[in-house]
Protein backbone atom coordinates (compact mmCIF):
# COMPACT_ATOMS: atom_id res chain seq x y z
CA UNK A 1 0.00 0.00 0.00
CA UNK A 2 1.57 2.95 -1.12
CA UNK A 3 0.77 6.40 0.49
CA UNK A 4 1.36 9.79 -1.37
CA UNK A 5 2.56 11.93 1.07
CA UNK A 6 2.35 15.42 -1.00
CA UNK A 7 -1.46 14.63 -0.93
CA UNK A 8 -1.63 15.56 3.08
CA UNK A 9 0.33 18.56 2.91
CA UNK A 10 -1.74 22.12 2.02
CA UNK A 11 -1.05 23.12 -1.07
CA UNK A 12 0.16 26.99 -1.38
CA UNK A 13 0.61 29.45 -4.51
CA UNK A 14 3.07 32.96 -4.10
CA UNK A 15 2.96 35.74 -6.02
CA UNK A 16 5.24 34.37 -9.31
CA UNK A 17 2.47 32.03 -9.45
CA UNK A 18 0.00 34.44 -9.69
CA UNK A 19 2.05 36.19 -12.10
CA UNK A 20 2.81 33.73 -14.35
CA UNK A 21 -1.50 33.33 -14.67
CA UNK A 22 -2.07 36.69 -15.53
CA UNK A 23 0.73 36.35 -18.07
CA UNK A 24 -1.46 33.60 -19.40
CA UNK A 25 -4.48 35.56 -19.07
CA UNK A 26 -3.37 38.38 -21.19
CA UNK A 27 -1.58 36.21 -23.84
CA UNK A 28 -5.09 34.05 -24.29
CA UNK A 29 -7.11 37.47 -24.44
CA UNK A 30 -4.73 38.80 -26.90
CA UNK A 31 -3.78 36.14 -29.07
CA UNK A 32 -8.06 35.29 -29.37
CA UNK A 33 -8.01 38.10 -31.50
CA UNK A 34 -7.54 36.49 -34.81
CA UNK A 35 -10.11 33.71 -34.01
CA UNK A 36 -12.52 36.56 -33.03
CA UNK A 37 -11.38 39.38 -35.92
CA UNK A 38 -9.77 37.56 -38.72
CA UNK A 39 -12.61 36.50 -40.83
CA UNK A 40 -14.68 39.67 -40.82
CA UNK A 41 -11.20 41.62 -41.17
CA UNK A 42 -10.72 38.85 -44.45
CA UNK A 43 -14.78 40.22 -45.43
CA UNK A 44 -14.92 43.78 -44.30
CA UNK A 45 -11.97 44.49 -46.55
CA UNK A 46 -12.68 42.82 -49.48
CA UNK A 47 -9.29 40.59 -48.96
CA UNK A 48 -11.74 37.35 -49.67
CA UNK A 49 -14.72 35.46 -48.61
CA UNK A 50 -14.78 33.73 -45.00
CA UNK A 51 -13.70 30.41 -46.34
CA UNK A 52 -10.52 32.31 -47.25
CA UNK A 53 -10.42 33.20 -43.46
CA UNK A 54 -11.25 29.81 -42.14
CA UNK A 55 -8.51 28.55 -44.47
CA UNK A 56 -5.76 31.22 -43.21
CA UNK A 57 -6.70 30.90 -40.15
CA UNK A 58 -6.37 26.72 -39.83
CA UNK A 59 -2.64 27.91 -40.72
CA UNK A 60 -2.40 29.64 -37.73
CA UNK A 61 -2.87 25.85 -35.81
CA UNK A 62 -1.19 24.13 -37.94
CA UNK A 63 2.19 26.43 -37.19
CA UNK A 64 1.23 25.85 -33.33
CA UNK A 65 1.33 22.35 -33.95
CA UNK A 66 4.76 22.34 -35.76
CA UNK A 67 6.12 24.62 -33.52
CA UNK A 68 5.67 22.35 -30.62
CA UNK A 69 7.95 19.72 -32.37
CA UNK A 70 10.40 22.78 -32.20
CA UNK A 71 9.81 23.84 -28.77
CA UNK A 72 12.85 22.73 -27.35
CA UNK A 73 15.25 23.59 -30.33
CA UNK A 74 13.92 27.32 -30.70
CA UNK A 75 14.11 27.48 -26.59
CA UNK A 76 17.88 26.27 -26.36
CA UNK A 77 18.83 29.78 -28.93
CA UNK A 78 16.38 32.25 -26.88
CA UNK A 79 16.51 30.86 -23.70
CA UNK A 80 14.71 33.03 -20.96
CA UNK A 81 13.67 35.71 -23.67
CA UNK A 82 11.77 32.88 -25.33
CA UNK A 83 8.70 34.14 -24.57
CA UNK A 84 9.45 37.95 -25.20
CA UNK A 85 10.84 37.17 -28.51
CA UNK A 86 7.24 35.42 -29.36
CA UNK A 87 5.92 38.21 -28.06
CA UNK A 88 7.28 40.70 -30.48
CA UNK A 89 7.01 38.48 -33.30
CA UNK A 90 3.12 37.85 -33.01
CA UNK A 91 2.49 41.92 -32.01
CA UNK A 92 4.52 42.45 -35.50
CA UNK A 93 2.60 39.95 -37.07
CA UNK A 94 -0.67 40.89 -36.13
CA UNK A 95 -0.29 44.28 -36.94
CA UNK A 96 1.19 43.74 -40.08
CA UNK A 97 -1.59 41.24 -41.04
CA UNK A 98 -4.09 43.96 -40.39
CA UNK A 99 -2.32 46.48 -42.60
CA UNK A 100 -2.35 43.77 -45.24
CA UNK A 101 -4.42 42.77 -48.17
CA UNK A 102 -2.30 40.51 -49.77
CA UNK A 103 -3.04 37.08 -49.36
CA UNK A 104 0.09 34.98 -49.89
CA UNK A 105 1.31 37.74 -47.15
CA UNK A 106 -1.50 37.27 -44.81
CA UNK A 107 -0.84 33.43 -45.29
CA UNK A 108 3.25 33.98 -44.31
CA UNK A 109 1.89 36.52 -41.57
CA UNK A 110 -0.37 33.89 -40.05
CA UNK A 111 1.96 30.76 -39.85
CA UNK A 112 4.81 32.98 -38.04
CA UNK A 113 2.52 33.94 -35.24
CA UNK A 114 1.20 30.39 -35.47
CA UNK A 115 4.22 29.46 -34.89
CA UNK A 116 5.21 31.88 -32.48
CA UNK A 117 1.78 30.62 -29.95
CA UNK A 118 3.00 27.61 -30.04
CA UNK A 119 6.40 28.77 -28.33
CA UNK A 120 4.75 30.30 -25.75
CA UNK A 121 2.82 27.78 -24.13
CA UNK A 122 5.40 25.30 -23.93
CA UNK A 123 7.63 28.03 -22.56
CA UNK A 124 5.52 29.48 -20.03
CA UNK A 125 4.24 26.28 -18.93
CA UNK A 126 7.90 25.19 -18.11
CA UNK A 127 7.67 27.71 -16.08
CA UNK A 128 5.56 25.83 -13.48
CA UNK A 129 8.06 24.15 -12.13
CA UNK A 130 10.59 26.88 -11.08
CA UNK A 131 7.37 28.94 -10.10
CA UNK A 132 5.64 26.53 -8.23
CA UNK A 133 6.09 25.94 -4.19
CA UNK A 134 6.61 22.52 -3.19
CA UNK A 135 4.25 20.19 -3.19
CA UNK A 136 1.59 22.84 -5.06
CA UNK A 137 2.11 22.25 -8.74
CA UNK A 138 -1.73 20.69 -8.74
CA UNK A 139 -3.01 24.12 -7.43
CA UNK A 140 -0.55 26.12 -10.06
CA UNK A 141 -1.92 24.21 -12.71
CA UNK A 142 -5.40 25.18 -11.65
CA UNK A 143 -4.96 28.42 -11.46
CA UNK A 144 -3.43 29.00 -14.31
CA UNK A 145 -6.04 27.54 -15.74
CA UNK A 146 -7.91 29.80 -14.64
CA UNK A 147 -6.29 32.73 -15.74
CA UNK A 148 -6.38 31.40 -19.33
CA UNK A 149 -9.92 30.49 -19.14
CA UNK A 150 -10.63 34.31 -17.99
CA UNK A 151 -8.00 35.61 -20.72
CA UNK A 152 -10.82 33.94 -23.19
CA UNK A 153 -13.72 34.71 -21.62
CA UNK A 154 -12.82 38.59 -21.74
CA UNK A 155 -11.00 38.24 -24.90
CA UNK A 156 -14.23 39.53 -26.92
CA UNK A 157 -15.55 42.04 -24.36
CA UNK A 158 -12.13 43.88 -24.08
CA UNK A 159 -11.79 44.05 -28.04
CA UNK A 160 -15.98 45.66 -27.55
CA UNK A 161 -14.62 47.95 -25.14
CA UNK A 162 -11.18 48.60 -26.95
CA UNK A 163 -13.52 49.19 -30.19
CA UNK A 164 -16.07 51.81 -27.70
CA UNK A 165 -13.03 53.81 -26.52
CA UNK A 166 -11.43 54.88 -29.02
CA UNK A 167 -14.28 55.43 -31.45
CA UNK A 168 -12.74 52.22 -34.20
CA UNK A 169 -14.86 48.93 -34.22
CA UNK A 170 -13.30 47.66 -37.51
CA UNK A 171 -11.72 44.33 -37.12
CA UNK A 172 -8.33 45.56 -38.41
CA UNK A 173 -7.99 47.74 -35.76
CA UNK A 174 -8.95 45.06 -33.32
CA UNK A 175 -6.10 42.61 -34.98
CA UNK A 176 -3.79 45.53 -34.40
CA UNK A 177 -4.78 46.12 -30.73
CA UNK A 178 -4.46 42.57 -30.31
CA UNK A 179 -0.37 42.47 -31.54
Amino acid sequence: HVVDKSASQKQTTNWQVLWLAFIFLMVSMLYNVMSIKLASYVVDEGIGSASLATLIFSFLVVATILSGVLFDKVAKVTKRLTVTISEVVIGICFIATALTKNVPLMFALVLIAGFAWGIINPALTARFVDYSPAHSMNLTTSIVIIGINIGCLISPYFFALTASVFGNSSAGFAIIVGG
